[in-house]
């Protein structure tokens, strides 16, 4: 018992941890052969129109897109989801906890990785259509704030916080485990997608805003639900001290 409960008080610290060996990856210059040109700033703007488009996309295939998206979860995601990592190791056997943690995780990531693949698509086409005008950074902004104060916004807010029944036992317990990972990273994505695509239109500074925006998405995960409407939504200050989200992360999961 003593171990179990010790287990359950690591995972947020070792989500933290996950998400600062992410973000050491992304500033350290390791991870950049997984990362598009304009993350890294290797990628000028210079010939608008389709031949830009053309040029930007030789060098960034689809899988350099989905390896940089994939990165970019590693270091912004994990304290977002200490919450359902508590729920499944507090209704999950002992001898599963770890496959039904991996699941997951494995159906978070095919939620979210499609999506910010086309994200990154999307943005290097408009920069490199544009040659680099910041019309395509005003025309994202606009489209985020737009959807952040959208009742839409919110009710994709709310769902991730919906915690699932999971079945304990057999194939049933793996279904359930990659169900809710699936599920709570299509809410995730339709909740955080179009504030994260805004850096990626950003001339300088893309990886900076992202990690101030993993910041502000994270204290936004730890609000509780509200009622569907137009209204700007911004979390409080409580997110100012780490170790009371973690705290409160956790017994949001259990209760």
């Amino acid at each position: 018992m003593k171990a179990g409960r010790d287990g359950r008080r690591a995972l947020g610290p070792a989500a933290f941890l996950a998400s600062l060996v992410g973000w050491g990856i992304v500033f350290s210059g390791v991870g950049r052969p997984f990362l598009p040109d304009f993350c890294t700033g290797g990628l000028t703007f210079d010939i608008p129109g389709w031949a830009g488009i053309a040029s930007a996309a030789a060098f960034n295939p689809p899988a350099v897109l989905a390896a940089g998206w994939a990165l970019m979860l590693v270091a912004m995601m994990p304290p977002l989801l200490i919450a359902p990592m508590t729920y499944i190791w507090d209704r999950s056997l002992v001898r599963r906890r770890a496959r039904s943690l991996a699941l997951f995780f494995a159906g978070y990531a095919l939620a979210w990785l499609p999506v910010g693949t086309a994200l990154a698509a999307l943005a290097l086409a408009a920069r490199a259509a544009l040659g680099g005008s910041v019309l395509a950074l005003v025309v994202a902004l606009l489209c985020a704030s737009a959807w952040q104060a959208s009742p839409w916004k919110q009710a994709c807010l709310n769902r991730c916080h919906r915690l699932p029944r999971l079945s304990a036992f057999g194939l049933a317990a793996d279904r359930d485990a990659l169900l809710f990972g699936l599920t709570h990273g299509f809410w995730c994505a339709g909740s955080c997608a179009l504030a994260m695509a805004v850096p990626l239109f950003l001339p300088l500074g893309h990886m900076v805003a992202m990690l101030v925006l993993a910041f502000f998405l994270f204290s936004e995960r730890l609000e509780p639900a509200r009622p569907c409407s137009w209204g700007v939504k911004l979390p409080g200050a409580g997110p100012s001290f780490a170790f009371l989200l973690i705290r409160r992360a956790a017994t949001g999961a259990s209760s």
